[in-house]
Protein backbone atom coordinates (compact mmCIF):
# COMPACT_ATOMS: atom_id res chain seq x y z
CA UNK A 1 0.00 0.00 0.00
CA UNK A 2 2.75 2.43 1.01
CA UNK A 3 4.60 1.81 -2.26
CA UNK A 4 1.46 2.68 -4.25
CA UNK A 5 1.06 5.90 -2.28
CA UNK A 6 4.71 6.78 -2.89
CA UNK A 7 4.30 6.11 -6.61
CA UNK A 8 1.22 8.33 -6.79
CA UNK A 9 3.06 11.13 -4.97
CA UNK A 10 5.99 10.90 -7.42
CA UNK A 11 3.63 10.95 -10.41
CA UNK A 12 1.80 13.95 -8.96
CA UNK A 13 5.06 15.83 -8.38
CA UNK A 14 6.19 15.02 -11.92
CA UNK A 15 2.97 16.33 -13.44
CA UNK A 16 3.15 19.48 -11.31
CA UNK A 17 6.74 20.11 -12.41
CA UNK A 18 5.81 19.72 -16.08
CA UNK A 19 2.92 22.12 -15.62
CA UNK A 20 4.87 24.75 -13.69
CA UNK A 21 7.75 24.89 -16.18
CA UNK A 22 5.55 24.32 -19.23
CA UNK A 23 7.62 21.32 -20.32
CA UNK A 24 5.66 18.99 -22.60
CA UNK A 25 5.45 15.39 -21.43
CA UNK A 26 7.84 12.91 -23.03
CA UNK A 27 5.94 11.32 -25.92
CA UNK A 28 7.30 9.30 -28.88
CA UNK A 29 7.07 12.17 -31.38
CA UNK A 30 6.76 15.12 -29.03
CA UNK A 31 8.95 18.17 -28.56
CA UNK A 32 10.55 16.76 -25.40
CA UNK A 33 11.69 13.68 -27.31
CA UNK A 34 13.12 15.90 -30.05
CA UNK A 35 15.03 17.93 -27.47
CA UNK A 36 16.33 14.78 -25.81
CA UNK A 37 17.73 13.48 -29.10
CA UNK A 38 19.12 16.93 -29.87
CA UNK A 39 21.00 16.76 -26.57
CA UNK A 40 22.26 13.29 -27.52
CA UNK A 41 23.56 14.71 -30.80
CA UNK A 42 25.60 17.31 -28.88
CA UNK A 43 27.09 14.64 -26.64
CA UNK A 44 27.95 12.60 -29.73
CA UNK A 45 29.68 15.58 -31.34
CA UNK A 46 31.76 16.31 -28.24
CA UNK A 47 32.77 12.65 -27.92
CA UNK A 48 33.74 12.35 -31.58
CA UNK A 49 35.70 15.62 -31.47
CA UNK A 50 37.66 14.50 -28.39
CA UNK A 51 38.45 11.06 -29.83
CA UNK A 52 39.41 12.54 -33.19
CA UNK A 53 41.77 15.06 -31.62
CA UNK A 54 43.36 12.30 -29.53
CA UNK A 55 44.01 9.79 -32.29
CA UNK A 56 44.60 12.05 -35.30
CA UNK A 57 47.22 14.75 -35.81
CA UNK A 58 46.55 18.43 -36.45
CA UNK A 59 47.93 19.10 -39.92
CA UNK A 60 47.23 22.82 -40.28
CA UNK A 61 50.43 24.74 -39.50
CA UNK A 62 48.44 27.93 -38.86
CA UNK A 63 46.30 26.35 -36.14
CA UNK A 64 45.87 28.27 -32.91
CA UNK A 65 44.47 27.08 -29.59
CA UNK A 66 42.32 28.91 -27.04
CA UNK A 67 43.69 26.65 -24.32
CA UNK A 68 40.35 25.50 -22.92
CA UNK A 69 40.27 21.69 -22.64
CA UNK A 70 37.66 20.07 -24.94
CA UNK A 71 35.88 23.35 -25.73
CA UNK A 72 38.88 24.54 -27.74
CA UNK A 73 37.91 21.89 -30.30
CA UNK A 74 34.86 24.01 -31.12
CA UNK A 75 36.81 27.25 -31.50
CA UNK A 76 38.36 26.78 -34.93
CA UNK A 77 38.68 28.83 -38.12
CA UNK A 78 36.21 31.76 -38.06
CA UNK A 79 35.90 31.57 -34.26
CA UNK A 80 39.13 33.56 -34.08
CA UNK A 81 37.52 36.44 -35.99
CA UNK A 82 34.52 36.43 -33.66
CA UNK A 83 36.87 36.49 -30.66
CA UNK A 84 38.77 39.40 -32.16
CA UNK A 85 35.62 41.44 -32.82
CA UNK A 86 34.25 40.70 -29.34
CA UNK A 87 37.52 41.79 -27.72
CA UNK A 88 38.76 44.63 -29.93
CA UNK A 89 35.94 45.64 -32.29
CA UNK A 90 36.05 45.77 -36.09
CA UNK A 91 38.99 46.36 -38.40
CA UNK A 92 39.63 45.85 -42.11
CA UNK A 93 40.10 42.09 -41.70
CA UNK A 94 36.82 41.46 -39.87
CA UNK A 95 34.26 43.68 -41.59
CA UNK A 96 32.76 40.65 -43.34
CA UNK A 97 31.45 39.29 -40.03
CA UNK A 98 28.11 40.53 -38.77
CA UNK A 99 27.80 42.07 -35.29
CA UNK A 100 25.08 40.29 -33.32
CA UNK A 101 27.00 37.11 -32.45
CA UNK A 102 30.23 38.82 -31.31
CA UNK A 103 28.13 41.34 -29.37
CA UNK A 104 26.42 38.54 -27.45
CA UNK A 105 29.78 36.81 -27.10
CA UNK A 106 31.22 39.90 -25.44
CA UNK A 107 28.26 40.28 -23.09
CA UNK A 108 28.25 36.64 -22.03
CA UNK A 109 32.01 36.46 -21.52
CA UNK A 110 32.19 39.66 -19.42
CA UNK A 111 31.20 38.02 -16.08
CA UNK A 112 33.85 35.32 -16.64
CA UNK A 113 36.84 37.52 -17.41
CA UNK A 114 37.70 38.40 -13.77
CA UNK A 115 38.22 34.69 -13.04
CA UNK A 116 40.08 33.40 -16.12
CA UNK A 117 42.04 34.46 -19.24
CA UNK A 118 40.04 36.44 -21.77
CA UNK A 119 40.39 33.74 -24.44
CA UNK A 120 39.04 31.12 -22.05
CA UNK A 121 36.05 33.31 -21.21
CA UNK A 122 35.30 33.92 -24.90
CA UNK A 123 35.60 30.24 -25.77
CA UNK A 124 33.32 29.11 -22.92
CA UNK A 125 30.81 31.87 -23.68
CA UNK A 126 30.79 31.00 -27.39
CA UNK A 127 30.21 27.29 -26.79
CA UNK A 128 27.36 28.01 -24.35
CA UNK A 129 25.85 30.64 -26.64
CA UNK A 130 25.90 28.43 -29.75
CA UNK A 131 24.43 25.40 -28.01
CA UNK A 132 21.76 27.47 -26.27
CA UNK A 133 20.51 28.85 -29.59
CA UNK A 134 20.75 25.39 -31.12
CA UNK A 135 18.12 24.15 -28.66
CA UNK A 136 16.06 27.30 -29.25
CA UNK A 137 16.22 26.42 -32.96
CA UNK A 138 15.02 22.86 -32.27
CA UNK A 139 11.96 24.22 -30.46
CA UNK A 140 11.34 26.70 -33.28
CA UNK A 141 11.67 24.09 -36.01
CA UNK A 142 9.36 21.66 -34.24
CA UNK A 143 6.62 24.25 -33.73
CA UNK A 144 7.00 25.79 -37.18
CA UNK A 145 6.90 22.38 -38.85
CA UNK A 146 3.82 21.37 -36.90
CA UNK A 147 2.19 24.68 -37.82
CA UNK A 148 2.89 24.16 -41.53
CA UNK A 149 2.22 20.41 -41.84
CA UNK A 150 0.06 19.62 -38.79
CA UNK A 151 1.98 16.38 -38.28
CA UNK A 152 4.00 15.60 -35.15
CA UNK A 153 5.98 12.83 -36.88
CA UNK A 154 7.22 15.22 -39.57
CA UNK A 155 8.02 17.81 -36.89
CA UNK A 156 9.94 15.25 -34.85
CA UNK A 157 11.78 13.86 -37.87
CA UNK A 158 12.74 17.35 -39.06
CA UNK A 159 14.29 18.14 -35.67
CA UNK A 160 16.05 14.79 -35.67
CA UNK A 161 17.77 15.52 -38.98
CA UNK A 162 18.60 19.10 -37.97
CA UNK A 163 20.38 17.62 -34.93
CA UNK A 164 22.29 15.02 -36.94
CA UNK A 165 22.84 16.92 -40.19
CA UNK A 166 26.33 16.26 -41.65
CA UNK A 167 27.61 19.74 -40.73
CA UNK A 168 25.67 20.08 -37.49
CA UNK A 169 28.97 20.61 -35.64
CA UNK A 170 28.66 24.28 -36.60
CA UNK A 171 25.64 24.56 -34.31
CA UNK A 172 27.97 23.85 -31.37
CA UNK A 173 31.04 25.66 -32.69
CA UNK A 174 31.82 29.30 -31.93
CA UNK A 175 30.03 30.31 -35.13
CA UNK A 176 26.84 32.28 -35.73
CA UNK A 177 24.93 29.46 -37.45
CA UNK A 178 22.79 28.44 -34.47
CA UNK A 179 21.92 32.05 -33.67
CA UNK A 180 20.89 32.77 -37.26
CA UNK A 181 18.74 29.68 -37.73
CA UNK A 182 17.09 30.14 -34.32
CA UNK A 183 16.14 33.75 -35.08
CA UNK A 184 14.95 32.80 -38.57
CA UNK A 185 12.80 29.87 -37.45
CA UNK A 186 11.20 31.89 -34.67
CA UNK A 187 10.58 34.78 -37.06
CA UNK A 188 8.72 32.39 -39.35
CA UNK A 189 6.85 30.90 -36.39
CA UNK A 190 5.67 34.37 -35.36
CA UNK A 191 4.53 34.94 -38.95
CA UNK A 192 2.51 31.72 -38.73
CA UNK A 193 0.94 32.93 -35.47
CA UNK A 194 0.15 36.30 -37.06
CA UNK A 195 2.52 38.07 -34.66
CA UNK A 196 4.18 39.84 -37.54
CA UNK A 197 5.77 42.73 -35.66
CA UNK A 198 7.67 40.34 -33.39
CA UNK A 199 8.48 38.15 -36.38
CA UNK A 200 9.86 41.02 -38.44
CA UNK A 201 12.01 42.13 -35.49
CA UNK A 202 13.45 38.62 -35.19
CA UNK A 203 14.06 38.56 -38.96
CA UNK A 204 15.82 41.92 -38.65
CA UNK A 205 18.08 40.46 -35.93
CA UNK A 206 18.74 37.42 -38.12
CA UNK A 207 20.00 39.87 -40.73
CA UNK A 208 22.48 41.22 -38.18
CA UNK A 209 23.80 37.76 -37.35
CA UNK A 210 25.08 36.51 -40.71
CA UNK A 211 25.31 37.93 -44.26
CA UNK A 212 22.49 35.71 -45.55
CA UNK A 213 20.27 36.36 -42.53
CA UNK A 214 18.42 39.22 -44.23
CA UNK A 215 16.83 36.72 -46.67
CA UNK A 216 14.39 35.92 -43.85
CA UNK A 217 12.35 38.88 -45.14
CA UNK A 218 11.08 36.82 -48.11
CA UNK A 219 8.20 34.94 -46.39
CA UNK A 220 6.99 38.25 -44.95
CA UNK A 221 7.09 39.84 -48.40
CA UNK A 222 5.19 36.92 -49.98
CA UNK A 223 2.62 37.06 -47.18
CA UNK A 224 2.18 40.78 -47.88
CA UNK A 225 1.54 40.04 -51.57
CA UNK A 226 -0.96 37.30 -50.77
CA UNK A 227 -2.89 39.48 -48.33
CA UNK A 228 -2.30 42.74 -50.24
CA UNK A 229 -1.17 44.20 -46.95
CA UNK A 230 0.89 47.38 -46.97
CA UNK A 231 1.64 46.99 -43.26
CA UNK A 232 3.14 43.52 -43.76
CA UNK A 233 5.10 44.83 -46.75
CA UNK A 234 6.48 47.54 -44.49
CA UNK A 235 7.53 44.92 -41.95
CA UNK A 236 9.23 42.92 -44.73
CA UNK A 237 11.16 46.04 -45.77
CA UNK A 238 12.12 46.62 -42.13
CA UNK A 239 13.43 43.04 -41.90
CA UNK A 240 15.42 43.52 -45.09
CA UNK A 241 16.92 46.80 -43.89
CA UNK A 242 19.24 45.11 -41.38
CA UNK A 243 21.86 44.45 -44.05
CA UNK A 244 21.73 48.08 -45.13
CA UNK A 245 21.94 49.34 -41.54
CA UNK A 246 25.06 47.31 -40.84
CA UNK A 247 26.60 48.30 -44.15
CA UNK A 248 26.19 51.98 -43.28
CA UNK A 249 27.87 51.28 -39.93
CA UNK A 250 30.75 49.48 -41.65
CA UNK A 251 31.15 52.38 -44.05
CA UNK A 252 31.57 54.80 -41.14
CA UNK A 253 34.24 52.49 -39.69
CA UNK A 254 36.37 51.58 -42.69
CA UNK A 255 35.02 53.69 -45.55
CA UNK A 256 33.94 50.67 -47.54
CA UNK A 257 30.52 49.39 -48.59
CA UNK A 258 30.45 45.61 -48.45
CA UNK A 259 27.00 45.44 -50.06
CA UNK A 260 28.18 47.37 -53.12
CA UNK A 261 31.38 45.33 -53.44
CA UNK A 262 29.34 42.12 -53.08
CA UNK A 263 26.94 43.21 -55.83
CA UNK A 264 29.90 44.02 -58.07
CA UNK A 265 31.38 40.59 -57.34
CA UNK A 266 28.06 38.91 -58.19
CA UNK A 267 27.87 40.61 -61.59
CA UNK A 268 31.51 39.75 -62.26
CA UNK A 269 30.96 36.09 -61.34
CA UNK A 270 27.81 35.82 -63.46
CA UNK A 271 29.73 37.19 -66.43
CA UNK A 272 32.93 35.19 -65.95
CA UNK A 273 32.16 32.12 -63.80
CA UNK A 274 28.44 31.34 -63.78
CA UNK A 275 27.47 28.75 -61.19
CA UNK A 276 30.73 29.21 -59.25
CA UNK A 277 29.81 26.44 -56.84
CA UNK A 278 30.24 23.85 -59.60
CA UNK A 279 33.61 25.06 -60.87
CA UNK A 280 35.71 23.31 -58.20
CA UNK A 281 33.83 20.01 -58.17
CA UNK A 282 36.77 17.92 -59.35
CA UNK A 283 39.73 19.85 -57.98
CA UNK A 284 42.16 18.51 -55.37
CA UNK A 285 40.67 15.00 -55.51
CA UNK A 286 42.73 13.50 -52.66
CA UNK A 287 40.78 15.34 -49.98
CA UNK A 288 38.37 17.94 -51.31
CA UNK A 289 36.79 15.48 -53.72
CA UNK A 290 35.29 13.54 -50.78
CA UNK A 291 33.72 16.73 -49.43
CA UNK A 292 32.49 17.60 -52.90
CA UNK A 293 30.67 14.27 -53.11
CA UNK A 294 28.92 15.12 -49.83
CA UNK A 295 28.05 18.51 -51.29
CA UNK A 296 26.55 16.93 -54.42
CA UNK A 297 24.38 14.63 -52.27
CA UNK A 298 23.16 17.56 -50.16
CA UNK A 299 22.55 19.62 -53.29
CA UNK A 300 20.27 16.98 -54.80
CA UNK A 301 18.56 16.53 -51.42
CA UNK A 302 17.72 20.23 -51.50
CA UNK A 303 16.39 20.07 -55.06
CA UNK A 304 14.17 17.10 -54.17
CA UNK A 305 12.96 18.96 -51.07
CA UNK A 306 11.83 21.83 -53.31
CA UNK A 307 9.81 19.38 -55.41
CA UNK A 308 8.30 17.94 -52.24
CA UNK A 309 7.23 21.39 -51.03
CA UNK A 310 5.66 22.19 -54.40
CA UNK A 311 3.73 18.91 -54.44
CA UNK A 312 2.65 19.34 -50.82
CA UNK A 313 1.57 22.90 -51.64
CA UNK A 314 2.57 24.07 -48.17
CA UNK A 315 4.90 26.77 -46.90
CA UNK A 316 5.45 28.47 -50.27
CA UNK A 317 7.06 31.47 -48.57
CA UNK A 318 9.56 29.20 -46.83
CA UNK A 319 10.23 27.41 -50.11
CA UNK A 320 10.99 30.76 -51.71
CA UNK A 321 13.31 31.60 -48.80
CA UNK A 322 15.17 28.29 -49.19
CA UNK A 323 15.37 28.69 -52.98
CA UNK A 324 16.84 32.19 -52.56
CA UNK A 325 19.49 30.79 -50.23
CA UNK A 326 20.38 28.09 -52.74
CA UNK A 327 20.72 30.65 -55.54
CA UNK A 328 23.05 32.77 -53.40
CA UNK A 329 25.16 29.74 -52.53
CA UNK A 330 25.34 28.50 -56.11
CA UNK A 331 26.69 31.83 -57.33
CA UNK A 332 28.90 32.82 -54.40
CA UNK A 333 30.12 29.70 -52.59
CA UNK A 334 32.34 26.75 -53.40
CA UNK A 335 31.35 23.11 -53.07
CA UNK A 336 33.77 22.72 -50.20
CA UNK A 337 31.84 25.23 -48.09
CA UNK A 338 28.41 24.25 -49.39
CA UNK A 339 27.66 21.60 -46.69
CA UNK A 340 28.01 24.24 -44.00
CA UNK A 341 25.97 26.87 -45.83
CA UNK A 342 23.18 24.38 -46.55
CA UNK A 343 22.37 24.20 -42.83
CA UNK A 344 19.99 27.14 -43.29
CA UNK A 345 17.90 25.53 -46.05
CA UNK A 346 15.00 24.29 -43.93
CA UNK A 347 13.13 22.45 -46.68
CA UNK A 348 15.78 19.71 -46.45
CA UNK A 349 14.75 18.93 -42.89
CA UNK A 350 11.10 18.90 -43.89
CA UNK A 351 11.72 16.39 -46.68
CA UNK A 352 13.73 14.13 -44.36
CA UNK A 353 11.07 14.52 -41.67
CA UNK A 354 8.41 13.46 -44.19
CA UNK A 355 10.49 10.41 -45.16
CA UNK A 356 10.84 9.56 -41.45
CA UNK A 357 7.07 9.83 -40.97
CA UNK A 358 6.33 7.48 -43.87
CA UNK A 359 8.99 4.82 -43.38
CA UNK A 360 11.17 4.60 -40.31
CA UNK A 361 13.36 1.98 -42.00
CA UNK A 362 14.24 4.40 -44.78
CA UNK A 363 14.40 7.19 -42.22
CA UNK A 364 16.87 5.24 -40.08
CA UNK A 365 19.03 4.58 -43.14
CA UNK A 366 19.09 8.32 -43.93
CA UNK A 367 19.79 9.13 -40.27
CA UNK A 368 22.68 6.65 -40.12
CA UNK A 369 24.17 8.17 -43.27
CA UNK A 370 23.74 11.69 -41.94
CA UNK A 371 25.08 10.94 -38.44
CA UNK A 372 28.11 9.14 -39.89
CA UNK A 373 28.97 12.14 -42.03
CA UNK A 374 28.40 14.40 -39.02
CA UNK A 375 30.99 12.42 -37.07
CA UNK A 376 33.48 12.59 -39.93
CA UNK A 377 33.03 16.31 -40.53
CA UNK A 378 33.22 17.02 -36.80
CA UNK A 379 36.67 15.41 -36.70
CA UNK A 380 37.69 17.38 -39.80
CA UNK A 381 36.60 20.63 -38.15
CA UNK A 382 38.08 19.92 -34.70
CA UNK A 383 41.45 18.86 -36.15
CA UNK A 384 41.83 21.98 -38.28
CA UNK A 385 41.47 20.11 -41.55
CA UNK A 386 40.22 22.13 -44.48
CA UNK A 387 36.51 22.63 -43.77
CA UNK A 388 35.71 26.36 -43.97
Amino acid sequence: MSSNVTLRIKVSIGKLTLKLFKIPALTPYGLSSALLLAFASRLFIVLVAVLGSYFLPIINPNAWDSGVPVLNLFARWDAGHYFRIAEHGYDQSTIGFFPLYPMLLRLLSAPLTPFMPKMWALNIAGFVLSNFFFFIAIVGLYRLTYSVFGNSKIAFGSCLFLSFFPTSVFFSAVYAESLTIALTLWAFLMLEKNKKIIGSLLAFLAGLSRPIGFIAFIPFFIDAIKRRSLSTAGLAIFSFSSIIAFDVYRYTLVGKSVVMSTLQAIFKIINTKPLLVFTDLFVQPRFNFALNIVSVMIFFLIIISFAYMILANKGIGYLAYSAALLIVYVFLSTFQGFPRYSLMIITSYWLLGYIWSKSQNVGLFCLTWSASLMGLLTVIFANWYELP
